[in-house]
């Protein structure tokens, strides 16, 4: 069990695909929905936390992920061609999660195909 603070900061992040089309057109997928359980363990899922976090690890491990959901997203009707995965940073706020993710930073970590 984790200490109520541990991993403590002052910023909030999040993996986010994008989602493209053969247009060129983007649409930004929020993945939690890939990822079942409450939101402390579906957020150590979705970060890979128990996995090795450099950067070649992290895009070996992401991409299997990437494809599964490419293959969902694609049998819910929708005609994706590329999947981008990046990080996302912003500030956290006493007004809420998302308050200030309009001040958001991104961070490319893979895509697929």
């Amino acid at each position: 069990m984790l200490a109520p603070y541990q991993k403590d900061s002052d910023i909030n992040t999040e993996p986010v695909v994008i989602a493209w089309d053969a247009s060129g057109a983007s649409t930004l997928l929020r993945i939690e929905k890939y990822f079942p359980g409450v939101r402390g363990e579906r957020n150590s899922r979705m970060r890979l936390e128990k996995m090795k976090q450099d950067l070649p690890s992290m895009q070996s491990q992401y991409k299997p992920i990437l494809t599964q959901i490419l293959q969902h997203e694609r049998a819910a009707g929708h005609e994706y061609v590329r999947l981008d995965l990046v990080w996302e940073t912003w500030p956290r706020s006493p007004l809420g999660y998302d308050a200030l993710r309009m001040q958001s930073e991104r961070y490319f970590i893979t895509q697929i195909p």
